[in-house]
C-alpha cells in the first residue's frame, strides 16, 4: 500500500489494485473498486466517546449492481462488528455464538433469501442448489426447472426491485434449533403462488459461520 492520494492498495483479489482518491488520517479513506468500476468510502467520526464508521460505495450504472453490493457489504459489516466486539484478549473462535445476535443474523438470513431469489430469477438453478442443503425436498436441477417452468412460461419475470425486497416477504419464525423461512417470490404486482420454504439450522450455522438453509419447497403452493 502506497498511504497518499493515488497511491496503490493491493487487497490481492479481482477487485484490486485500488488506487486511493482521498485520504485524511484516522477520518477518511476513499478508493477506486473494480468489478464494477466504483469507488468505496469509509469515514469515522468521533462523538460524545463513541466511533461511528460510515461506508458509501458510489458510482454504480445500475440499480442490480448497487443492489448485489449492498447485500455483499452488509454481510462483511455484520462480521466487521462481531470481530470488533470480541474483547481483548480473545480469538475469533471463542467469541459469543453469532445466531444470538439477532439483528445481525437476520440481515444474513434475508440476504441469503435474496441470493436465492435472484438465481431463481436468472434460473440459474445450480447456483441456487449451492446455496441451499437438502431438507424435506432432496432436489436435482432438472427439478427446480419444473418447478419454476410454469412461472416462466407465462412470460413472467421474478421482482428484484425494492418492493420484492420488502421484510413483509420474507417471514422468519426463530426457535431454539431451526429458524423457519417462507420466502414469497413476486410476479408483476402481486404475491404469486410460487414460494420457498425451508429452516435456517442453527447448529450448522455456528459450525460454519453462515446461515445454512434446509430447503423444504420451493415452486407453486
Amino acid at each position: 500500500m502506497s498511504p497518499n492520494v493515488g497511491g496503490r492498495y493491493e487487497f490481492g483479489s479481482d477487485a484490486g489494485p485500488a488506487t486511493i482518491v482521498e485520504l485524511d488520517p484516522d477520518k477518511v479513506l476513499a478508493y477506486t473498486w473494480r468489478n464494477p468500476d466504483t469507488t468505496v468510502r469509509w469515514s469515522l467520526r468521533s462523538s460524545r466517546g463513541s466511533t461511528y464508521l460510515t461506508l458509501v460505495h458510489s458510482g454504480f450504472a445500475d440499480d442490480a449492481l448497487a443492489e448485489q453490493s449492498r447485500l455483499e457489504w452488509l454481510t462483511r459489516l455484520v462480521e466487521v462488528k462481531r470481530v470488533l466486539e470480541l474483547g481483548e484478549g480473545k480469538e475469533p473462535e471463542l467469541a459469543d455464538d453469532f445466531t444470538r445476535d439477532r439483528r445481525g443474523f437476520t440481515v444474513l438470513v434475508r440476504n441469503l433469501c435474496f441470493s436465492l431469489l435472484r438465481a431463481l430469477a436468472d434460473r440459474d438453478y445450480e447456483s441456487f442448489l449451492d446455496l441451499v442443503e437438502p431438507g424435506d425436498a432432496t432436489l436435482a436441477v432438472a427439478d427446480v426447472e419444473r418447478a419454476l417452468r410454469p412461472l416462466f412460461d407465462t412470460g413472467e419475470t421474478i421482482r428484484l426491485d425494492a418492493v420484492a425486497r420488502n421484510p413483509e416477504h420474507t417471514t422468519l419464525e426463530p426457535g431454539d434449533e431451526y429458524w423457519r423461512v417462507h420466502q414469497s417470490i413476486l410476479v408483476g404486482d402481486d404475491i404469486s403462488e410460487f414460494t420457498l420454504t425451508g429452516r435456517i439450522d442453527l447448529a450448522r450455522s455456528r459450525a460454519q459461520r453462515r446461515p445454512v438453509l434446509l430447503l423444504d419447497h420451493v415452486g407453486a403452493l
